[in-house]
């Protein structure tokens, strides 16, 4: 963020029926397809996050500015418990999206995040093997990754 002179703070959600079919599916003891549907809202959410993003990259390029990296809590070291100051920013709740107390976002395949904006930021790679995070499944398979 550093050197951004503007930050847009995202939020997007594949809703509620993911999980709950992932469950009728668990439930049904059909595992296999209750981890695909599961995995399925993921992938969904994280996509539909990309293509906000690209588009807040497009709008901001034709104004000479630039958007970082989008960073969430729960990753990179950033508290999971900071999606309650993040979302004190937000209207009401967006998206349908609710908080926990635990700061858990429900519907749960939910994304929320931040950017930065300015002339003067870069979007980098996302490079593990530099990450503070020693714990980290990604870093420890010692490989560049994109979460």
């Amino acid at each position: 963020m550093k050197g951004a002179e503007k930050l847009a703070l995202l939020v997007c959600t594949a809703g509620e029926g993911f999980t709950a079919r992932s469950r009728e599916y668990n439930k049904e003891g059909d595992y296999l397809k209750g981890f695909i549907t599961d995995t399925m809202g993921s992938w969904v959410v994280e996509r539909a996050m990309d293509l906000i993003q690209e588009k807040l990259e497009n709008a901001f390029r034709e104004l000479g500015m630039h958007v970082t990296n989008r960073y969430s809590p729960g990753y990179c070291n950033w508290p999971v418990s900071e999606q309650q100051p993040l979302f004190s920013l937000l209207p009401g709740q967006p998206c349908n999206i609710r908080l926990t107390g635990s700061s858990l976002m429900i519907p749960l395949k939910s994304v929320s995040g931040i950017v930065g904006i300015g002339k003067k930021v870069k979007k980098r790679g996302y490079a593990c093997d530099i990450c503070n995070n020693r714990t980290c499944i990604y870093r420890s398979i010692n490989r560049n990754c994109i979460h």
